[in-house]
C-alpha cells in the first residue's frame, strides 16, 4: 500500500531537474480532523539567474491541512524576515468553511501557529475574519456572510431560498404576478416563511446586501437564471428576463423597463453560436470549420461596406465578411477581410484584404513579407527556440490592400514583431518594425521565479541602449525600477503586503526622491483611505476617502466598498489651495445618483462639482446634471433599435441631449461604433477590429446618417481641417499616432 508521502517522494525523485525552481515536502503528522495533519512546503529557489536578480534567500509558502485535506493555515515566509504573512481558516462541526481571517503578519518559522484566529484578531482587531453561516437542511446552503471589522457587524449579507411559480394566484399575499416576493414583504422574510405553494416550479434566491438592499434571482428546474429583480428605490422594480433552448443555451436577454430592445442568440446543432442580434448593431453571423474553429464572421459594418462597394462599382451585389485561416495544428495563421463581388457581365470576383499573419515554428517563413520593413533575412535568422511558438506576427494597416503574398511584401503600412525564446518558453528578444522607423530591439531577462528583472531597449541605428532593471524585495514584490543606472521609482510595503509608498526620482537627483506618494488603508477592510504626495515648491496633493464612516451621516454610509465622500487638498504651483469636498450617494442597485460639493471648514471655493444622475430601468442615463454649471442639461435621447422587427424599442446609442445637443448629434455605424460627433465636427474611422484608426475634423458635418456623411466627404461637400491616424500591432496595441493639419 502506497502512502501519500510515498507518492510525493517518488514524484520529486523522478523530476530531480525541477528542484532548482520548486521543492515540495510533505510530512505526515497526526491523523485527526480539525488538527494539523499534513504540511506542504513550497520553496522558490534562491540564487541568481542573471546579473540583475536579487541575491536574497528563497520565498517559502507553508500550508497546514487537516486529515480531510482542508487548509487550516497558509504562511508565506521570506529569508531574513521574521514575520510571515498568515491566513487562518476554521470549519464548523459539519466540516464547512466557517471563518477565514484577513492576511496578517506574525512571527513564525513556518510551524503551525496555535490559536491562529485569536492572533489574527489581536493583530487586526476583532473580528478580523469573514464568517459564513449555513442552513441546517441537507443542502447546507450559505444563509449569512459577515465581513471583517467591528464597524460592519449588523451589515451582513443574508440569503433566503424558496420555491416559487411564475404565475401565482391573483392577490397572493407574498408574491407578485411574476413570482417574486413583493417589496413590502421582503423585510418579513425568515427561514420559516411559507408561500403556501403546493407545486413550486422555480427556485427563488433572495439576497440582502450589506446596505440592506434586496435582489432576487429566479431559476428554472435546471438551475438556469430566467429572471432577476432589483429595486433602485422604493416602489420601483427592475426585472430582467432570460430565455433558453432545450439544450440550455441562452436564446434571449430581455432588458428591464421594456424600452431597450432585447438581444437574441441562435445556435447550431453542436451548440455553437451562429447568430447574435442586439439593439445597437446589425446582426452578426458566425460559421465554423470541421474542427469547430471559428472560420467566418459576417457583421453589419462589412455588409454596409460591401453595399457601398457595389454602388461605386455598379455591381449586381457584393458581400463582405471576416475569414480566419488555421494550420494543420489548428493554430490561427491568417485573418483577412473578404469581399465577394458580383459584376453584371462577368463571373463572381473575390477580393481579399489580409489583416494579420502569424508565423509559427520557422522564422524563415516570414521572408516573403519583410520587404519594405526594417527587417532583414539575417534578423530572422537570429531568432531562436521558436519551435511550437509564435516566431513572427504581422499586422497590415488599413491603407494596405493585400490580396496575396506579393502584396503583403509590398505593403508599407505594416507592423512586424519577431520573437526569440529561452528554454522555458519566455520571450527573451523581441524585434519590432514600425513604418518609417528604425528596427526596435527589446531584450528581457528573468529570475528563477519567472519575474522580469531587466528590459533592454534600443533602436537599430542608435548604439545606446535604455536599460531598465526591476528589483524585488524578500517576498518577491516589485521594490525598485532603475533606468540607465539611476533609480526612477521605488516601492515600499507595510507588514501586510500593501503598497504604502511610491517614490519617484529625477535622473539628475541623487540625494533622494523628487516626490513620494503615500497610501493608507481601512484598518478593517483594506480599502484605500488616503493618498498623499509630498509637498514641494510646485505642488501638493492629498485625498481622503470615506466608506461606512460617511461624514454626512449614516444615511450616506456604504458597507460594500462604494466611496461615500472624498476630501482633496490641492496646491498649485502659484500657491493657490483648493479643498474639494465631495459626497456621493447611490441607489439600491449601487448606481451613483448624487454628488454633493460642500464647503470644507474655512476653505472657500466655488461649489461647482455637484451632480445628479437619473437612470432608466435598463441602466441607461435618463437625465444627467454633470456639475453645478450644467443645470440646463436635459433628458438623454437614444436612437431606435437598429432592427426593423423591433418597432418601438430603443438602443443604447445616444443621439442627443435635450437643451444641449439636438437629436442626431452622434451617429453610428452598423457595428454600433460612434462614428460622427457633430458637437466636435469629428468623424471616426474604425478598422476591421472596431479599433479607431483615424479621427478627422471638418469645418462642418453634413448628413443625417453616418453613410450620408461618408458620401458627402467623398463629394467634397465637407472640408477636412486636420486628422489623427493610428496604427496597431497584431494584438491590437497602438504603436503609432500621427497628427496632420489637413
Amino acid at each position: 500500500m502506497r502512502t501519500a508521502i510515498d507518492v510525493f517522494t517518488n514524484t520529486i525523485g523522478s523530476a530531480w531537474w525541477y528542484r532548482q525552481t520548486l521543492v515540495i515536502t510533505v510530512c505526515a503528522l497526526v491523523s485527526r480532523a480539525a488538527e494539523p495533519n499534513y504540511v506542504k512546503t513550497t520553496t522558490y529557489a534562491s540564487g541568481k539567474d542573471c546579473s540583475y536578480c536579487r541575491s536574497n534567500g528563497p520565498v517559502t509558502t507553508v500550508t497546514h491541512t487537516d486529515g480531510l485535506g482542508r487548509t487550516l493555515q497558509s504562511q508565506t515566509l521570506a529569508e531574513g524576515v521574521s514575520e510571515a504573512m498568515v491566513t487562518v481558516e476554521e470549519y464548523d462541526d459539519a466540516g464547512r468553511p466557517f471563518k477565514r481571517s484577513r492576511l496578517f503578519a506574525h512571527a513564525s518559522d513556518g510551524s503551525y501557529i496555535t490559536d491562529g484566529m485569536a492572533k489574527a484578531n489581536s493583530a487586526l482587531g476583532d473580528p478580523a475574519y469573514s464568517k459564513t453561516d449555513y442552513s441546517d437542511d441537507p443542502l447546507s446552503r450559505p444563509i449569512k456572510s459577515a465581513a471583517p471589522g467591528a464597524s460592519f457587524i449588523g451589515h451582513e449579507v443574508e440569503i433566503w431560498y424558496f420555491g416559487t411559480v411564475t404565475s401565482p394566484s391573483t392577490g397572493h399575499t407574498w408574491l407578485t404576478e411574476k413570482g417574486f416576493v413583493k417589496e413590502s414583504k421582503l423585510g418579513d422574510l425568515s427561514s420559516t416563511t411559507d408561500f403556501g405553494l403546493s407545486s413550486p416550479s422555480h427556485y427563488l434566491t433572495i439576497t440582502k446586501d450589506p446596505n440592506g438592499a434586496y435582489t432576487q434571482e429566479m431559476a428554472d428546474a435546471f438551475g438556469r437564471t430566467v429572471a432577476t429583480w432589483a429595486s433602485p428605490a422604493d416602489g420601483e422594480e427592475i426585472i430582467a428576463e432570460y430565455e433558453y433552448d432545450l439544450a440550455g443555451n441562452l436564446l434571449k436577454e430581455i432588458p428591464p423597463g421594456g424600452e431597450l430592445g432585447p438581444t437574441t442568440y441562435v445556435y447550431n446543432t453542436l451548440g455553437q453560436l451562429v447568430r447574435k442580434k442586439g439593439p445597437d448593431a446589425e446582426g452578426v453571423i458566425y460559421s465554423y470549420n470541421k474542427a469547430g474553429l471559428l472560420e467566418n464572421v459576417y457583421n453589419g459594418k462589412l455588409t454596409e461596406e460591401a453595399k457601398r462597394l457595389a454602388e461605386q462599382e455598379d455591381l449586381l451585389g457584393a458581400y463582405g465578411w471576416l475569414v480566419y485561416h488555421y494550420d494543420n495544428h489548428n493554430r490561427q495563421v491568417l485573418t483577412e477581410v473578404r469581399f465577394e463581388k458580383h459584376p453584371r457581365d462577368v463571373e463572381r470576383v473575390d477580393e481579399y484584404h489580409r489583416k494579420v499573419r502569424t508565423i509559427y515554428d520557422n522564422s524563415h517563413d516570414a521572408e516573403p513579407f519583410i520587404k519594405n520593413s526594417a527587417f532583414t533575412v539575417s534578423k530572422l535568422n537570429a531568432l531562436s527556440n521558436t519551435r511550437g511558438r509564435i516566431a513572427v506576427q504581422i499586422a497590415y494597416g488599413e491603407e494596405c490592400e493585400c490580396q496575396n503574398e506579393a502584396d503583403e511584401g509590398e505593403c508599407t503600412q505594416k507592423v512586424i514583431e519577431a520573437f526569440s525564446y529561452d528554454n522555458k518558453g519566455r520571450v527573451v528578444t523581441k524585434m519590432v518594425s514600425i513604418p518609417r522607423r528604425d528596427l526596435q530591439w527589446f531584450f528581457y531577462t528573468y529570475d528563477y521565479e519567472g519575474k522580469l528583472v531587466s528590459r533592454n531597449y534600443k533602436y537599430e541605428s542608435n548604439k545606446d541602449m535604455i536599460l531598465t532593471i526591476y528589483k524585488y524585495d524578500d517576498f518577491g514584490r516589485l521594490e525598485e525600477i532603475h533606468q540607465d543606472g539611476v533609480t526612477r521609482v521605488s516601492y515600499t510595503y507595510n507588514n501586510r503586503g500593501q503598497l504604502s509608498e511610491k517614490s519617484f526620482y529625477e535622473p539628475e537627483e541623487f540625494a533622494g526622491p523628487a516626490y513620494t506618494v503615500a497610501y493608507k488603508y481601512h484598518t478593517q477592510r483594506d480599502w484605500l483611505t488616503e493618498i498623499t504626495s509630498t509637498e514641494d515648491f510646485t505642488a501638493k496633493f492629498k485625498e481622503k476617502l470615506y466608506y461606512e464612516d460617511a461624514p454626512k451621516g449614516t444615511n450616506w454610509a456604504r458597507y460594500d466598498g462604494n466611496i461615500t465622500a472624498t476630501l482633496m487638498q490641492q496646491k498649485t504651483a502659484s500657491g493657490t489651495e483648493q479643498w474639494p469636498y465631495l459626497h456621493y450617494k447611490y441607489d439600491n442597485t449601487s448606481r451613483l445618483t448624487n454628488v454633493t460639493h460642500e464647503q470644507y471648514g474655512s476653505h472657500s471655493m466655488r461649489l461647482r462639482y455637484g451632480s445628479t444622475y437619473d437612470y432608466k430601468k435598463d441602466g441607461r442615463f435618463d437625465i444627467k446634471q454633470d456639475g453645478t454649471d450644467q443645470s440646463h442639461w436635459g433628458q438623454y435621447r437614444y436612437l431606435d433599435d437598429i432592427r426593423v422587427d423591433q418597432s418601438g424599442k430603443q438602443s443604447s446609442r445616444l443621439s442627443g441631449i435635450d437643451g444641449v445637443y439636438p437629436e442626431g448629434t452622434w451617429l453610428y455605424d452598423a457595428n454600433g461604433n460612434m462614428t460622427v460627433d457633430k458637437a466636435k465636427n469629428m468623424v471616426v474611422t474604425y478598422d476591421w477590429r472596431d479599433l479607431p484608426v483615424m479621427f478627422s475634423f471638418y469645418d462642418n458635418i453634413v448628413g443625417a446618417t453616418y453613410y450620408e456623411v461618408l458620401a458627402n466627404i467623398e463629394n467634397n461637400t465637407m472640408t477636412r481641417l486636420s486628422h489623427v491616424k493610428m496604427l496597431y500591432d497584431a494584438g491590437g496595441n497602438r504603436v503609432m499616432k500621427q497628427a496632420f493639419k489637413n
